[in-house]
Formats: C-alpha cells, sequence, structure tokens
C-alpha cells in the first residue's frame, strides 16, 4: 500500500506540475492563437485584393485581344480591297483617307465599330 500510495503521489505531484505549466502557458498560447487570427484576417484580405487585381488584368488582357483580333481583321480587309484596287477591279477605291492627306488627330482613328 505503501508503493501505491507513494506512486500515486508522484503521480498527483506531476500531474498538478503539468497543470501549473499549462495554466501558465495558457495565456501566452491565447495571445499567440489572436496573433495568427489577426494575421490569417489580413491574408484573406490581401488575397481577395490580390484576386480582384488579377481579374482586372485578365478582363484588360481580353479586352487587347480582342481590340488586336479587330484591328488584325479589318487590316485584311483594308489588304484585301486595296489588292483589288491594284487588279481594278474596284475602280472606285482610292486608298486610305490618311493616305491621301493628312488627319486632324481629333479625327484619326476615329471608327465606328470601336
Amino acid at each position: 500500500m505503501k508503493e501505491q500510495l507513494e506512486k500515486a503521489s508522484q503521480n498527483y505531484t506531476e500531474l498538478h506540475r503539468n497543470l501549473q505549466e499549462f495554466e501558465s502557458n495558457n495565456p501566452k498560447w491565447a495571445k499567440s492563437l489572436s496573433e495568427k487570427q489577426t494575421e490569417l484576417q489580413k491574408v484573406t484580405n490581401e488575397d481577395k485584393t490580390k484576386s480582384e487585381e488579377l481579374r482586372n488584368i485578365r478582363i484588360r488582357l481580353e479586352q487587347s485581344r480582342s481590340t488586336f483580333s479587330a484591328n488584325t481583321s479589318r487590316g485584311r480587309i483594308l489588304d484585301g480591297l486595296m489588292e483589288q484596287k491594284r487588279k481594278g477591279t474596284l475602280p472606285g477605291i482610292y486608298g486610305r483617307l490618311g493616305d491621301l492627306g493628312a488627319i486632324d488627330e481629333k479625327f484619326d482613328g476615329v471608327w465606328p465599330f470601336r
């Protein structure tokens, strides 16, 4: 019985020491948890901001691709018309207005299909 009492006493002492250590560390852990939650909120907000920026960049990229495609298509159409003019198939075409003279900047690049 003495052995059991001694063993129980040692067990109690060890558990009591562990409890005191836990209680002393608990505020540290709570503070650490609070800091990590604040950091998580900050990173989450940054992620939202970066996602919005990425979305805007993708929209601008798609618009640029679309504009490039439209300009390329218009260029091909103009090249085709000029080729037909050279062959004499389209006698009423004289060329681009820009080729005939200077265009005021306020009118340059104005196209009804933009």
